[in-house]
């Protein structure tokens, strides 16, 4: 008798929480794979063509999802080693990313990728989010990415007056030596305001010590 009724419990009990994973990741979509659909390419182009290299793109793609989700220790670890060795307090980089949970990417349209001859490739573009308010409005997009001995590619977080840091071969002047389309996207953003907001805080060092 025993066995009868623990059995089917046991199943219902395996059966439910199943069913409750399956629900939470149908509930939040937050995977790279989710964040590469919402890639818009300039006219004429597609992802085969706008990226040098495909683990670029997911690694782009994920870090973009940390930093939205508000997963920044996550996004920490995906910073250049330069800047982790120059600013290795976390809650200093937390108070910089701070504001990007605050809006959820709806897509980032692409305009161009440039590879300079110093190792540092460079994403341009226009965020368009969605504010609390459900609002929509866009920002800048303008990524430094580098590739280090590991093989990885690092993001490399930027402010010329609070993180003056300069990623890639020091020896090399930064001179672009490869443009990937130049021609900015086309439709949507009739519906947004030009770069009217900010995903980066600006402080002084007294507010991130």
């Amino acid at each position: 008798m025993k066995k009868r009724s623990i059995l089917p419990l046991t199943k219902l009990a395996v059966l439910a929480i199943c069913t409750q994973l399956a629900c939470g990741c149908a509930a939040t979509g937050d995977s790279p794979n989710n964040y590469e659909s919402r890639l818009l390419y300039p006219a004429g182009t597609d992802q085969q063509t706008f990226w040098p290299d495909k683990k670029l793109k997911k690694t782009f793609c994920e870090y973009w999802q940390h930093r939205y989700t508000g997963n920044f220790k996550e996004a920490y670890q995906m910073e250049a080693s330069k800047y982790r060795e120059h600013y290795d307090n976390q809650k200093q980089y937390r108070i910089y990313v701070k504001r990007t949970p605050n809006y959820t990417w709806m897509n980032a349209r692409l305009e161009q990728l440039t590879q300079r001859d110093d190792g540092v490739t460079l994403i341009k573009g226009k965020w368009v989010l969605k504010d609390g308010t459900g609002e929509v409005v866009s920002s800048k997009l303008h990524d430094q990415w580098v590739k280090e001995e590991d093989g990885k590619w690092y993001h490399g977080i930027y402010n010329p007056i609070f993180i003056p840091l300069k990623y890639g071969d020091n020896n090399k002047n930064g001179k672009h030596i490869e443009n990937h389309n130049t021609e900015a996207s086309k439709g949507g953003g009739s519906d947004t305001k030009e770069s009217d907001v900010e995903l980066d805080t600006q402080t002084d060092e007294s507010e991130t010590k």
